[in-house]
């Protein structure tokens, strides 16, 4: 048996939140839009934010140390330069990860069939 399982992410949880729709605009979806959607996304901007300003920090500070060559010596310079990169391509690799995870998992939702699922609809009605 093949079962596929989301990452438990935060950027995972904020693309799917839009599948938990309650139908048309009711009071249930008052409390889904404060309960569920605003903390979800408040967070993701939250999360952007605090992502955004370590990335600058490192920026500027990589450009402090290469500006001052007294901290590394020029034939250990390179060692930085690959230790940026590794760090780079596991936080993207990771990233990437994550969202094929979310996007195969999203694959195995069928797709509507009219004929098929109408005779699906059919006949779950006639058991209530």
């Amino acid at each position: 048996v093949l079962t596929l399982r989301l990452p438990d992410t935060l950027w995972c949880s904020t693309i799917l939140v839009p599948l938990l729709n309650f139908g048309s605009i009711s009071p249930g979806f008052w409390f889904q839009l404060m309960m569920v959607w605003l903390p979800q996304y408040g967070a993701l901007l939250v999360s952007v934010c605090i992502q955004s300003i370590l990335i600058a920090y490192l920026r500027q500070a990589t450009l402090d140390q290469l500006q001052t060559r007294d901290a590394c010596p020029d034939d250990v310079s390179y060692l930085r330069f690959v230790a940026i990169c590794v760090l780079t391509m596991w936080v993207l690799a990771t990233e990437g990860m994550q969202i094929f995870a979310t996007l195969r998992w999203l694959a195995a939702i069928p797709s509507w069939q009219p004929v098929r699922h109408e005779q699906i609809l059919t006949a779950v009605r006639s058991r209530q």
